[in-house]
């Protein structure tokens, strides 16, 4: 039994590696595309694909994280707006109006946010932000 506990935490090291891999592998393959008619040496291309690679894994890690943080002020909504926080689509239960109007308020708050968290990891400065700033408080 031992051995089995052994063996289970190299699987777990297996598969966080394989996990890692697959993100950067994916962002990888969809960057390459930018950069494939870019002028340089080989090597600044391969390092700026590498680059836009680990933004992009970024950009993947916090979406789910940003799920999760936004799924408690979704349920306040929800709450408020009359719905049920236990109905989600295909749970078979009725979805009522309040989950849309819900999901529909924190989508309006949550989809900018993620625009301006991935555009200033793209930029990797907080310009995206200082310019939503400027423009939303000109007009």
């Amino acid at each position: 039994m031992e051995e089995f506990n052994k063996l289970s935490g190299i699987a777990d090291i297996i598969t966080i590696i394989a996990g890692t891999m697959t993100i950067l592998g994916v962002s990888g393959l969809v960057t390459w595309s930018f950069f494939k008619e870019k002028k340089g040496g080989f090597p600044e291309i391969i390092l700026s694909i590498f680059v836009y690679s680990i933004k992009t894994a970024l950009c993947l890690v916090i979406l789910p994280v940003m799920a999760l943080i936004l799924f408690f002020p979704w349920m306040i909504a929800v709450g408020f707006s009359g719905g049920d926080i236990n109905a989600f689509p295909f749970s078979g239960r009725e979805f009522p109006l309040g989950n849309y109007i819900g999901t529909l308020v924190i989508s309006m708050l949550a989809v900018p946010l993620y625009v301006l968290i991935s555009a200033s990891i793209y930029l990797w400065s907080p310009s995206p932000f200082i310019k939503f700033y400027r423009i939303f408080s000109r007009n």
